[in-house]
């Protein structure tokens, strides 16, 4: 296995260590983690190093670190076998989690398994290609999996849900990320808000909250 990586940007080059890039750019690794040298080359293999010019020429500035990290999200690279495989696992995860937070089972009118969705794509050989975007990958996916699985596209859950006040730094967060909050308002209880959400995202949140508060709260689906 290649013991590095080389980085390419415009007429720019950097060297880095191998299975590194990605990292850095989901914010896992730091640039020291990333760099085989700190330098920037108009050619690695020639051992001809950017000047002062270069860089202002493509950049605007000359500050190496600065620029090194415009190269590192900006730039191209070979992908890894192991990098390819890791953004292959992602991309499927996100076709998944698409699914399962937006379709339902039209008979128990309740979220599809996320088993059973994997199971599906496997079945039909779908094609998870790490860069498509994920809305143009459930395009043809969406149309086949209805002869696999029974399906429906899952209308919104509207909900009251309450929550004690010494929860409430704890889960927050959560309920922002899974919900629209249409109205939220403090009593002697706590907070009781008004959600809207799929019922996907309704499960993993009731799960989340279950947990933090040992099931101290309350959830109510509006008709």
């Amino acid at each position: 296995m290649s013991q590095k990586t080389i980085l390419r940007y415009k007429n720019l080059e950097i060297l880095c260590k191998p299975n590194t890039i990605n990292k850095f750019r989901e914010g896992k690794l730091g640039l020291d983690k990333v760099l085989i040298s700190d330098e920037i080359f108009k050619s690695i293999q020639k051992g001809n190093r950017a000047n002062v010019s270069d860089l202002e020429n493509i950049f605007g500035i000359n500050n190496m670190r600065e620029c090194i990290e415009i190269m590192l999200q900006k730039g191209e690279y070979q992908v890894s076998t192991e990098e390819r495989k890791e953004k292959i696992a992602k991309k499927r995860l996100e076709v998944i989690g698409y699914i399962h937070r937006n379709y339902v089972d039209p008979k128990a009118r309740t979220a599809i398994p996320i088993s059973r969705i994997e199971s599906a794509l496997e079945e039909m050989k779908a094609k998870i290609d790490m860069d498509t975007p994920t809305d143009k990958l459930l395009q043809p996916i969406l149309k086949k999996l209805p002869y696999l699985i029974p399906m429906k596209k899952q209308e919104d859950v509207h909900a009251i849900l309450k929550i004690p006040h010494k929860f409430l730094g704890q889960i927050g967060g959560f309920i922002k990320k899974y919900c629209s909050i249409n109205s939220e308002k403090y009593d002697n209880y706590g907070c009781i808000y008004e959600i809207t959400m799929s019922i996907g995202e309704s499960d993993e949140l009731l799960s989340i909250i279950t947990k933090l508060t040992q099931n101290n709260y309350h959830f109510d689906i509006l008709k």
